[in-house]
């Protein structure tokens, strides 16, 4: 199965939050995870703001950030296309 994940679905990979068990446990038995290429950007956008909220400690950043890259090299990234948007508009 591919499992998609969003950045906030993929969050709880990295920060303790409520879900991140199950989000684990998904992750772990999908054959490959899909996501959309700006989720990258998302994801950090969403760890700084974490950073600020005192919700992760800035110790632990360095190897939240190895840990995503590793992660991410390892997803299937759906890139974003005119032509995509166009469709997802459609569909809505």
């Amino acid at each position: 199965m591919i499992l998609y994940g969003d950045s906030s679905a993929l969050l709880k990979l990295y920060i303790g939050e409520k879900g991140s068990t199950e989000t684990a446990r998904e992750v772990a038995a999908a054959e490959k995870v899909a996501t959309s290429a700006v989720t990258l950007v998302e994801l950090h956008a969403a760890l700084c703001g974490a950073l600020k909220a005192g919700r992760i400690a800035a110790a632990d950043v360095p190897q939240i950030l190895v840990r995503l890259q590793r992660d991410w090299n390892g997803m299937l990234i759906v890139p974003i296309t005119a032509a995509l948007l166009q469709e997802a508009t459609a569909l809505t």
